[in-house]
Formats: C-alpha cells, structure tokens, sequence
C-alpha cells in the first residue's frame, strides 16, 4: 500500500543521523522532508546519493552502513511509471485515492472473474483504459504485509511528517500505552541497570563495613539476579546496546533471536553450518534468477516463494506443477500476486510454521481450501477422484511433505503430537524429529481427535 510504504519511508528518515567528527546531528525537518520527497520517487537511492537533497559534503558519514541503499517508494514507482505511459500523473492523485487504486490491484487474484472485479471497480470509480488497467495487474508489487493497520498508518503519519520518531508519533496518537505490566510509559534514551525496570525479579545485596565507606553502587541500590550467570550477561547486553546506541541511535525496531541451538554437540552445529552456507549460495541464485525476471530487490517472501517452487514437479518445460490444480506455474507467474505462500495443514491446528508444512498454489484455491486440510478439501470440491489426482501429484515431493496430502494426515500428526509414534515413524514424516517432545502435551484436548489438536510441543521451532 502506497500509505505503508510513505510510513516505512519517514520512519527510516526519521531515523538518520550524520556524524561531523565524533558529534552526532539529527537532521533538520527541511533535510528531511527533502529526502522523503526524492524518496518517493524512486525504487531505491544509494547512500552516497542523498548527499545532494540534504545539502551536506560527501565525507559526512551517517549511522547507516554506506554498502546499503535506502528503499524508495517501490509501490508508487511502478505505478508512476506505467501512468506515465499512458499520459497520467500518479503523484495527482490523493493518498486515499492511491491508497483506493492499491487495494482492489491486491484484490485481483489472476483469474477471469477477478479481472472482471478488477473492471467494474474501475468503471464506477476512475474509468482508466483496458489497456492501463491490464498493465496495472501485471505489476509484481513488493510482497509482505505491514506490521500497522491502515487506520492506524493514517493517524501516526502526521506525526512522522513533522519528524517525530515512530515511538513519538505513537505516543502521541495512543498515549503510554505497553504490554509490560510494569512499565510507566516512559520512553528511555539508553538501556538502564536491569534492576531499575525489573525491582520483582532482584535480591537485595547485604553491605559490608566497607562498602558503606564508598558511593552506593546500582547493584547494591537495586539489588541483583542471584544467578551471576544471568547478571553477567545482562550487564554485558547493556553495555554493548548502549554502545551501539552512541554510535548509530536509537533503534526503532528490534528482533530477539533466541539461542535455541545450544545444545546440539559440535558435528550438529558443523551441520548446520554447512546447510547456512548452502541456504545463502542457493539465495543469491534465485536473487539473480529473479533480477532477469525484473524483480530488483527480492524480499523474503519472494526467495521463500521461489524455494517453495523449485520443491514442486517439473513439468519438463520451465514451470513446474501445482499440486491443487495439475496446472503449470512459471516462475514468472509464481511471483505474482497470483500465488501464494499456503500451510498445507491448517497452521489454526497445527501451529506448523516448518518449510514441511508449506507449499504455493493459486491464491483462488487457497481462499477455497480455507481451514481444511489438502484430502478434506479435495473431497469437498471434486470427490474422491480429485482426492486420487492431488495425493498421485504430491508423491513427487520428499517424503516430509507428501504425507500431508494423504487422508490421514491429521491422525497421523496428532499422535506426533501426543508422543505416541515411534522414532522410527516421527523420522518417517518428520525432518526434524529430534525436535519433537516424547512426553504428550498437556494442552491437548483429546487424543482421539487429532483435528482439535493444540500446538505440538516442539523442542525448536526453526524449520
């Protein structure tokens, strides 16, 4: 949505700061209402180009790796130029409206009735050409989601237009409002002594005849963790955040990556390694496969919809066979909004997430299969004869994935669940059966009834 990417933009923006020295300087409101401008009207700017629209000399250096490039408004760009060919202006039109014209181009899911959709939302509201409007929906727009509604978006942005930072401009629209039972809403510059913000989890600390002759320390203000293990390390955490904060500022968003890994022995991890390093050879493959399909900059979701592609059949030609439908999927195709990323078994009663439990398909199939697994749906749709069609094409997949398809999966994961297959089963169907628990998971509601199944209890979620 183009109003997503205008927020993504002035969040980042917002962000920036450059180094004259060792003195870190925000930018003004001008420099940045200059650079968003220049931002919004290309796909990307590299680094060493937004010297100019902020007026600064080209040895400034800025808390941003000089390697990177800044992401433009891709949405509107794409959109822009196409306009462009056809004599209209994009930027004429209002955000709302853009914002309108967005929304039904992602409703359009690539089939006959959908273009058809498409043409009489058009009709009643801009009246564009056939031939604009045919153009518009072969558009491969960025995929993702944003992690704000629109709503949302529409009141924060005046506040990321007069420069706030995104926690300001929250602030501002919802108040001091946190998950953290504790916490006064007070918004920190640093990271503070983790006694300060969690007195419930500390001990006191008993003073020497000493340590009451010097300057009380926080430990013995605030009390600390008993185990020193975990005090070390969140003392060390502290300092280096507050290091990297100093030296680059105040991050806007952060992801915790749990150490899950600990525990496998050195030829686990070696293993691991190896299967990173072939991950990221095989990425950087489909990143310049997907550039001479005119896809720049791939996300996430593209390289993970492509992966999923390669794991389906050839069809001897240079797509390859869905497994709902028996129909050819070209690459090209496949990174449209035509296809979509799909939990084989319902993710509502299996909480899988693994790269096991995912496949593409047509995104009109996926909105019919809905909550229902591959066999249930098929049965629903054509009967017992498309149930034979779909299991026959899912035995070309590895074994993890093709049992998903059969009309026992959701027995056979529910005993999974419960612990009662044996080792040698859980590595029938399983890639990572180490990872199941043995023990049954309390949570489960009935172990006759693998449909109602909760979560199985999984000793590591990465797939």
């Amino acid at each position: 949505m183009p109003i997503a990417q205008k927020v993504r933009i002035w969040q980042e923006v917002n962000n920036l700061r450059y180094f004259v020295g060792t003195q870190s300087t925000d930018l003004t409101l001008e420099q940045k209402t200059a650079l968003v401008a220049a931002l919004e009207n290309k796909q990307e700017m590299k680094i060493s180009t937004v010297y100019k629209p902020l007026k600064l000399p080209k040895e400034t250096e800025f808390n941003f790796n000089s390697t990177r490039v800044f992401k433009g408004n891709e949405t509107s760009f794409k959109i822009a130029k196409v306009f462009k060919e056809f004599k209209l202006d994009w930027n004429a039109f209002s955000l709302e409206e853009q914002n309108a014209i967005m929304q039904a181009l992602l409703a359009y899911d690539g089939s006959d009735s959908g273009y058809a959709t498409l043409c009489e939302v058009n009709e009643s509201s801009w009246q564009f050409e056939d031939a604009l409007l045919e153009k518009l929906s072969s558009i491969n727009f960025p995929s993702g989601t944003a992690n704000l509604s629109v709503l949302a978006m529409e009141k924060i942005l005046p506040y990321l237009e007069e420069g706030k930072l995104f926690y300001e401009a929250a602030t501002e629209v919802y108040g001091g409002h946190t998950h953290l039972r504790d916490q006064t809403g007070e918004v920190l510059s640093h990271l503070p002594y983790y006694g300060e913000v969690l007195p419930k989890v500390t001990a006191p600390i008993r003073k020497t005849f000493k340590a009451e002759r010097r300057p009380e320390s926080v430990e013995e203000r605030y009390g600390k963790i008993p185990n020193p293990t975990v005090h070390v390390a969140l003392n060390q955490l502290r300092h280096i955040v507050n290091a990297l904060i100093l030296r680059f500022g105040n991050p806007y968003e952060i992801h915790l990556e749990l150490a899950r890994d600990l525990t496998n022995n050195k030829k686990d991890k070696l293993k691991i390694h190896k299967q990173n390093l072939e991950n990221e050879k095989d990425n950087v493959r489909r990143k310049k496969e997907l550039l001479a399909c005119g896809i720049d900059n791939p996300s996430r979701d593209d390289l993970l919809k492509m992966r999923l592609w390669e794991e389906l059949a050839e069809s001897g030609g240079l797509g390859r066979i869905d497994v709902y439908t028996g129909k050819i999927i070209s690459l090209q195709q496949c990174m449209s909004a035509e296809i979509e990323i799909e939990h084989i078994l319902p993710f509502s009663q299996t909480y899988d997430n693994t790269m096991a439990n995912k496949s593409i398909t047509f995104r009109s199939v996926n909105r019919e299969k809905g909550n229902n697994t591959p066999y249930d749906y098929a049965i629903r749709k054509g009967g017992q004869a498309l149930a034979n069609e779909i299991i026959e094409r899912a035995e070309r997949l590895r074994k993890s994935k093709k049992w998903r398809f059969s009309g026992n999966a959701m027995e056979i994961y529910g005993q999974a669940a419960i612990g009662s297959l044996k080792k040698s089963a859980l590595a029938e169907y399983f890639e990572h059966a180490e990872r199941w628990s043995e023990t049954p998971d309390p949570f489960l509601r009935t172990a006759q009834d693998p449909a109602t199944t909760a979560a199985p209890q999984l000793k590591n979620q990465k797939s």
